[in-house]
């Protein structure tokens, strides 16, 4: 007989409420086209180890984790300015809005607001605001990065979760960075944060489940990838004020 049952297996998403966490991992997504928009933009993802908080999977537990993609922009309406206003708790000034180095947010402390959303496979976590974290110091991280622009965190890409790669391998470009997303029935990926509204890795490495918001519009100015060579990660992974009609 064939039965059709709930997945019993979808681990649930983080519960609503105020969490303290720190900012342990800085993922470029390089630059996606949006069908819906017929744009492209470039994408970064922001991923946070929520503190006192654990998820177990299998016989293991991994501390919980939450992410959040947006457009890399500093316009005057980007999600990301706002985002990270909020979390600094004052304005940029005009000399960073000329250019902000995102790798000083690694380590930084802050209060998540987490809510829930509807999609596709039911709900899930969603961050809504991100302030300061006053009066403690967060623990001490190691932080990740992986920069389409500094071949030197090519080594990175292989330890992130499969569905990651996935993404970052439709970004415009990758075909010259020479990476490749890891088979099905890899085995030898370390347990690095997954997403639980992202497809299951089949086959793969068991990874604590990092709850995402997706769906952020496209805004600024498109920085098209080059290729590994282009330049220094630390400059690739700065944000650039610019117009929001300007395209390149």
């Amino acid at each position: 007989m064939l039965i059709a049952k709930e997945n019993s297996e979808r681990i649930p998403p983080m519960p609503e409420g105020m969490y303290e966490a720190v900012c342990t991992m800085l993922i470029d997504m390089g630059v996606q086209n949006n069908p819906r928009f017929g744009t492209s933009s470039r994408k970064i993802r922001l991923v946070w180890e929520v503190l006192g908080q654990t998820v177990k999977i299998g016989d293991q537990e991994y501390p919980r984790q939450i992410s959040k993609e947006f457009t890399n922009s500093l316009s005057d309406k980007s999600n990301l300015r706002k985002a990270l206003q909020s979390w600094r708790g004052k304005s940029f000034t005009p000399q960073e809005l000329k250019g902000f180095d995102l790798r000083k947010v690694l380590g930084a402390g802050a209060v998540l607001q987490v809510m829930h959303k509807t999609g596709e496979n039911g709900d899930y976590a969603t961050i809504e605001t991100i302030i300061p974290m006053v009066g403690k110091k967060p623990p001490a991280v190691k932080p990740v990065v992986f920069d389409l622009d500094d071949a030197g965190t090519y080594p990175t890409f292989q330890s992130l979760p499969r569905y990651i790669q996935e993404g970052i391998a439709k970004s415009e470009g990758f075909e010259f960075t020479g990476l490749t997303v890891a088979p099905k029935n890899n085995q030898t990926q370390p347990p690095l944060p997954d997403d639980s509204s992202a497809p299951p890795v089949h086959g793969g490495g068991m990874y604590p489940p990092v709850d995402d918001q997706y769906g952020e519009p496209p805004c600024g100015r498109v920085l098209r990838h080059p290729g590994p060579d282009a330049g220094n990660g630390i400059l690739r992974l700065r944000l650039h004020r610019t117009p929001r009609m300007r395209q390149e």
